[in-house]
């Protein structure tokens, strides 16, 4: 196992003399390095170090790509015929970019803090808003985030935070190691160098966009680790009160990940175990079976989190008509069938296959997460034929690749799970809080909140639904909500009360009095906030003022 040093600007091996040999002894001294060296004599690490004026120059990308020893590209689009010479030679290394600014953290995740600024004071504003606009100074090449964009590249900066960061993404690094071997993950490299190479507008016209805009943007894997875990905080204790069912369209989801070379492969993990392995992290304790379709399949796991594999997009269909699930995870290209993943979509919406869509997922949407190493395709797929990520019978989230881009699939997939699970922080309760905050007399509070309290209704009625159908998430969410609302009962009465107040004359006063009382004794103890509390005061109030006004 070797270690390459280079700086960044020149790609050239770091000497003595240079000012980061300091951080290079200490890199070869680390802990999870040695762990790394340990594992194969054959693989290579490289380390760069940056300073901030190679990260806005743009023949730093050229350079990167262009270097021999880094090997980042088979060929270019004026020169296919070169593929097979330069593809014996592709064995592509990750690379760690060390460098003196955090531009990540401050043009994203400050952006971010900036965004969501409702509980900063106007100093933190300010000092937020300073910090972007010295790095955004700096006229960094629009292409910056690609040194933290996979697997493959990425980025550390020189903070009070360096050891910390630089040991996890070593570590992270030792985890993929088996990864970097495999067809999917060096095609992934290949392909996104080219795009980034190739990120620009030719200044065809006096007036055109060529110095101002960059075509293909480049996420960066730290930032989307931090969104990752803003998001899983408000989450994670949910996650253990609720169960999926998801079903795994992928044809070769079980077998072992192709390596480059077509040597044994038996060593690198499966994008089923990939995609257990992820979702066991974000779902905590609970555990995720992996089962495997057959003809004869018969659902034995009513109150466990399961992965039911399918291989094709026949089999997928035979599944859809035999049960209800939760979650679809959807690869895009199934080669042996000659089929894309989005034909499956447009099955979906043809008249003649109702028995299809009779097992339609939670709140009567299929919800599709496609999870291909090219996801965005599908997507290109279905906009060619006037189709969009929310449909009649579907919603689709824009998916990302478990394997090359890790963090950027865990935050899609926790911002598409949150989605689902927002009906649980539109209890009862909470209905009451908005309601109180119109801060308007009550009536115009009850017809303004009464189409939230319909949606809300609607929603619930509907999971009672997708339980009869045997969804393990609508299962668990009514289960939630017996332990942290109110009986299924009170949902008519509250609706009557609403409507009462918004849409009923004073003298329905008596009928308003009986349908609050019945609500007052079941919320009792369940509603402990101030707002919620004051709310139906209020709604007291308003009550026995009708009734002093129409009594008579």
């Amino acid at each position: 196992m070797e270690i390459i040093f280079y700086k960044l600007e020149t790609l050239k091996s770091i000497n003595k003399n240079s000012i980061f040999n300091n951080i290079k002894i200490f890199i070869e001294n680390l802990e999870p390095i040695k762990k790394y060296l340990e594992i194969e004599d054959d693989n290579k690490l490289i380390i760069a170090f940056a300073r901030m004026e190679d990260l806005h120059n743009k023949d730093t990308h050229l350079n990167l790509i262009n270097n021999k020893n880094i090997s980042r590209l088979i060929s270019d689009f004026y020169n296919p015929n070169d593929y097979n010479n330069k593809i014996k030679n592709y064995k592509p290394l990750p690379i760690i970019v060390i460098g003196f600014e955090d531009f990540v953290e401050h043009l994203e995740f400050k952006k971010n803090q900036l965004i969501n600024n409702k509980d900063k004071n106007k100093i933190e504003i300010d000092n937020l808003s300073n910090q972007i606009k010295v790095v955004e100074n700096l006229n960094l090449d629009q292409r910056v985030k690609f040194f933290d964009s996979s697997i493959w590249h990425r980025y550390v900066p020189l903070d009070k935070n360096f050891i910390t960061n630089f040991e996890k993404v070593i570590n992270e690094i030792v985890n993929n190691m088996k990864l970097y071997q495999t067809s999917v993950s060096r095609e992934f490299l290949e392909f996104k160098t080219r795009m980034m190479v190739n990120s620009y507008l030719a200044p065809v016209g006096k007036r055109g966009h060529a110095s101002h805009l960059v075509p293909y943007k480049f996420h960066s894997e730290s930032t989307m680790k931090s969104f990752f875990d803003e998001e899983i905080k408000e989450v994670e204790e949910k996650f253990q009160n609720l169960r999926w069912k998801f079903l795994l369209i992928d044809d070769y989801a079980m077998e072992h990940l192709r390596s480059s070379d077509d040597s044994n492969n038996n060593h690198i993990p499966t994008k089923a175990k990939i995609m257990k392995t992820t979702l066991e992290d974000i779902l905590g304790l609970n555990k995720v079976d992996i089962i495997e379709w057959t003809e004869n399949w018969k659902n034995d796991n009513e109150n466990k989190n399961f992965l039911l594999w399918v291989r094709s997009i026949t089999d997928a269909k035979e599944a859809l008509k035999a049960e209800m699930f939760d979650i679809i995870f959807l690869d895009y290209l199934f080669t042996e069938e000659g089929k894309l993943g989005s034909e499956l979509l447009k099955e979906i919406l043809k008249k003649k296959n109702e028995n299809l869509r009779k097992n339609i997922g939670p709140l009567e949407k299929f919800w599709i997460f496609p999870i291909s190493a090219f996801s965005y395709a599908m997507m290109d797929d279905l906009r060619e034929s006037g189709l969009g990520y929310y449909e009649d019978y579907w919603h689709i989230s824009s998916g990302s690749d478990p394997i090359n881009t890790p963090w950027l699939f865990k935050y899609k997939l926790i911002k598409f799970f949150k989605l689902q699970i927002e009906l649980l922080d539109k209890t009862i309760p909470s209905f009451f809080n908005e309601f109180h905050s119109h801060k308007i007399d009550i009536q115009e509070s009850a017809q303004k909140s009464y189409a939230t309290l319909t949606a809300l209704r609607k929603d619930y009625y509907s999971l009672i639904q997708d339980n009869q159908k045997k969804s393990l998430f609508a299962k668990s969410i009514l289960e939630y909500f017996e332990k942290n609302n109110a009986p299924n009962h009170i949902w008519e009465h509250l609706n009557h009360l609403i409507y009462l107040l918004a849409f009923g004359s004073g003298t329905e006063w008596a009928e308003m009095w009986e349908e609050y009382t019945f609500i007052k004794n079941y919320l009792d103890g369940l509603i402990n906030t101030s707002d919620s509390e004051r709310c139906l005061r209020n709604i007291k109030k308003y009550i026995i003022d009708l009734q002093k006004e129409f009594r008579n």
